[in-house]
């Protein structure tokens, strides 16, 4: 009976997540050969965050050098925000993630930090 309230409890409380979308973003030639780009679009869920911090990883979750217009991005609630990422090609990126960011000094609630990633769909 306990475990039944507390299921039911979880599934009543709402999500606190953003999305960055395509799931699976494909790498398209830029402007020169030797440098690739993905458009993604990230959507803010979430009323305590408008911040968000863009970064690219290799499959071992190293980091990847990378240039996007913002590397922190700012994304009101309930707003949609599209941005580009460049990449070397000879890099070996694997995924392109998006973590909130909290204000500093902001300990008026429980912070909860949300990260969300796409993989990079190669050719």
């Amino acid at each position: 009976m306990r475990l039944l309230a507390l299921l039911l409890a979880f599934l009543a409380t709402p999500g606190l997540a953003h999305e960055m979308t395509p799931t699976y973003p494909k790498l398209g030639l830029s402007f020169t050969k030797s440098i690739l780009f993905t458009e993604l679009s990230l959507f803010n869920a979430r009323e305590d965050v408008q911040f968000y911090k863009i970064d690219v990883f290799t499959e071992d979750w190293q980091p990847v050098e990378f240039v996007t217009q913002y590397k922190v991005l700012k994304v009101p609630y309930n707003a949609r925000r599209n941005f580009k990422v460049y990449i070397k090609s000879s890099a070996e990126a694997v995924y392109v993630c998006s973590t909130s960011k909290h204000r500093r000094g902001w300990t008026s609630q429980t912070v909860v930090t949300s990260k969300v990633c796409s993989k990079l769909a190669r050719r």
